[in-house]
Formats: structure tokens, sequence, C-alpha cells
């Protein structure tokens, strides 16, 4: 399908056409000639909306376009015997693709036909997608018809722009990520840059890097006993574990797709001092790419040594059993599993009570304790304490609440 247009709207192109038509003059019997240049190039941005042709034709013309979608003619200027002007008027291209389209001026039975190219928005952004794989900072050029601006659209966690505006002309947009993407797995995001009453959208993308990600702290402390413990992982890489100590041993591996449950068994330290070991998981092609845990576990505490029923280095809580008048203890049970204990002083009146103790507690198991004095019949303290079960006996708990702070409570 054509599209017709002449200078003054669509009732003057039946009146110019039929004067062309009309036309038959000697000086014409020779043939026509029909010249259609433009300045311009005849291939188009997505953005570039406008062409200008002129003609040179001694006779009566008219031109066409072939696709009237995304196209159309507006004739500017005729001139009888000489030619004139035409522009070509399109749509800004949305497409990915080119698109092509024909202008078509006829004389008679003459006629010359230009192709017309419009770039898709695939050569306008130049890179049409950012890729950030292994970089903070990427760069997206275009010549922009208009003063335009640009925004995150999505990914704004760990996207952001360096330059959020610009003039007309050859313009530069820098988009920037908080860190070349540590996590497992590719993340998305885009840019909206608005151009006019045009709105395009840039996607953006930043590939996985090689890791080996551990949950939790990258030291971890135990106390002397024995233990199995867990360190989960997350990776994208094969690895290998090892182990820097003889104390340690790697018991097992569960490892479901890009995630890992490693065991390992710590024995117990019967020394007085503290000692050190380190995990290490290292990518088997890589080893630049590995994760490390260091594990601490204490001496063996003198407090377990001592076997006296006590409160040990707690303030106005200390109490030794068979001391100062405090020759009576009680254990209280319930149903719920959370024990009682009590000093009881006769000849003083006065009772400490220490509450909630988990009937189900484990070596090396942390949790909080209620700690209240009567002094007669009135309540003199109430306070709770965070203990750790470091010790256990068939009669006795050693309870640790910090260094050279201690409960030694009866079964």
């Amino acid at each position: 399908m054509r599209a017709i247009i002449h200078r003054h709207g669509l009732y003057a192109i039946a009146l110019v056409a039929a004067a062309f038509l009309s036309c038959n003059t000697r000086e014409n019997d020779g043939g026509t000639t029909i010249s259609c240049t433009t300045q311009q190039e005849l291939t188009l941005s997505a953005m570039d909306t406008v062409i200008l042709f002129e003609v040179k034709c001694p006779t009566p013309w008219e031109a066409a376009v072939e696709d009237p979608s995304w196209g159309e003619i507006l004739v500017t200027d005729i001139r009888d015997g000489v030619g004139g002007k035409f522009k070509l008027i399109t749509r800004v291209n949305h497409n990915e693709t080119p698109r092509e389209n024909s202008v078509i001026v006829t004389s008679g039975t003459e006629s010359v036909q230009k192709t017309i190219t419009q770039e898709g928005l695939g050569n306008f952004f130049n890179p049409r997608m950012v890729n950030m794989t292994d970089v903070r900072e990427a760069s997206v050029y275009f010549n922009s018809p208009s003063p335009w601006s640009a925004s995150v659209d999505s990914g704004k966690d760990w996207l952001s722009l360096k330059t959020i505006s610009g003039e007309k002309g050859k313009s530069t947009l820098i988009v920037t990520s908080k860190d070349l993407n540590e996590n497992i797995g590719q993340r998305d995001g885009s840019i909206l840059v608005s151009i006019g009453k045009h709105s395009f959208t840039i996607p953006v993308l930043q590939g996985q890097r090689d890791a080996i990600l551990l949950a939790g702290d990258s030291t971890t402390e135990f106390p002397f006993p024995s233990c199995t413990f867990i360190i989960f992982t997350t990776y994208n890489v094969p690895y290998l574990v090892s182990v820097s100590e003889p104390w340690i041993t790697h018991v097992d591996s569960k490892a479901p797709s890009q995630n890992s449950t490693e065991t390992f068994f710590l024995e117990e330290n019967s020394s007085k001092s503290s000692r050190k070991a380190l995990i290490t998981f290292q990518c088997e092609s890589n080893p630049a790419v590995s994760a490390t845990v260091t594990v601490i576990q204490l001496g063996k505490d003198s407090i377990l040594n001592i076997t006296d029923a006590g409160i040990y280095g707690m303030g106005e809580l200390d109490v030794v059993k068979g001391e100062n008048g405090w020759n009576q203890t009680s254990a209280i049970y319930s149903r719920s599993g959370n024990n009682r204990y009590r000093f009881i002083n006769a000849k003083g009146i006065k009772v400490i009570e220490i509450s909630s103790i988990p009937k189900s507690a484990r070596i090396n198991d942390s949790f909080q304790v209620s700690a209240t004095i009567w002094d007669g019949w009135k309540t003199a303290l109430k306070d709770s304490r965070k203990v750790s079960l470091i010790g256990e006996s068939d009669e006795l708990y050693w309870l640790k609440e910090g260094e050279n702070s201690y409960m030694i409570i009866e079964k």
C-alpha cells in the first residue's frame, strides 16, 4: 500500500496528480529525468523522525511511501518545471531490530525509489544490554536527539547511576554496582531512560563469581569437651576440605545442589590452654577461590576440679554449701522440664534460688537462668544470667557465666 501526499494536503494531491496526468508536452517527448537526493544519510537512528528530500524534475511529480504505518510524506515545496522538496516523517522505532521503508517519486512513466533504513534500539544504545560480570562500573553510549534523564528501574539494592541526566547530543550513561556479586547466582536489574516523551529500558546483568560461602562467623569457639559440629556451605564450584590439626576430624558431607552440610568431630581438650585450628574449603580447579573457618577450643576449666555446690565469682550471689550457715539445699523438679535449685541458710533465714535450669540441657548448651535472693520474707534480689553447661556428673552440673563466674548445682 502506498500513501501519496502533496503540497496542500490530501485534496491537493488529486489536483496535482490530475494536472500531471494531463501534461504531455513536446519537450518531454525524449523522456523525463527525475533526480531525488538528500543531504542526510538514508539510514536513520531509532530516534530520528525526519528526513528531507529534494526533487529535480521538469514535469509534475508525486511522492509516495511504501509502508505508511511508520512513515508519511509531507511536501514542503513544489516548483513547476524544476521539482521541489518533501519530508519523510517517521515514528520512533521501539523495536530492537532495524526496519526498512521506501520512498517512490514518480513523474509520468519514470520513477525513482529510495530505500530508508531506520535502526532499532539495538543500535541506538551501545551496548543495548549492560553486562557487569567482574566489573563494578560500565558505560552506555548513545546520541540523544533531546535532553534525557535516567533512573534505576529494578535492582536498586545493588545497582546505581553516576549520571542521571544529559543534554542533546552524544551522551554517556555510567552504571555502577555495589560489589562484584559475591553471591551465588546471576543478579538482574534495569535502567529506565527517558528521552522526550519516550521511555526505554536497558537491561543490566551481573553474573556470579566463583564462590564458596560459609554461613555464620568465620571464627567459632567451643569449650573443652568433645562434640560434633556442622558448617553450612553455599557454592558454585567443587571444593576440597582440609583441616590443619588432627584433633578435628571431617566426618561427612551432605551436598544437595549448591548447598552442603559439612560435619566435624572435635576431640576433648584435656589441657588448660586453648588451641586453634583452621578448616579450609578450597576450589579444586582454582585455589584462589576458598573460604576458611577458624576453630578455637578452650582449655579444660579448673572449676571442674571443684565438687562443692555453690556460686562462685557472681558478687552478692556467691555462696558455698557448708560455709557461713548455708548448710541446706533442695532441688525442685517441674513437669515443664525447667528445674529449680535452692541454697538455704536457716540461721540467717535466707534463700538463694536458681531457676529455669533445663533438664534436657547438654554440654555446650547456653541458656538463661533466674537468680533470686530472699532475705526473710523480702525479695532482696531478682536477676537473670546467661550461662553455659560446661560439665556434668551423676551428682552435679557445672554452669559458666563468664571468666571466673560459675555455678555448681546439685542434681
